[in-house]
């Protein structure tokens, strides 16, 4: 079964990353952003296909944190 996902952008209008420093921002979730369509393929390979980009894959099994 193939699942359609959306992850809206964000607009930040005042307080640009002082969120990150536990400051107050005003920001906005907006209708710009990334569509994602998911179906498993029964392996620990994700294939990743964007349009303009060159497709690669990503093994979840072999992650290292840097």
């Amino acid at each position: 079964m193939i699942k359609g996902l959306f992850a809206p952008g964000r607009v930040e209008l005042a307080g640009n990353h002082t969120d990150h420093q536990n400051g107050r921002i005003l920001a906005s979730a907006i209708d710009l952003g990334i569509y994602a369509n998911c179906e498993a393929n029964g392996t620990n390979i994700v294939n990743i296909k964007s349009d303009g980009f060159r497709d690669f894959e990503l093994r979840v099994d072999q992650q290292d944190i840097i």
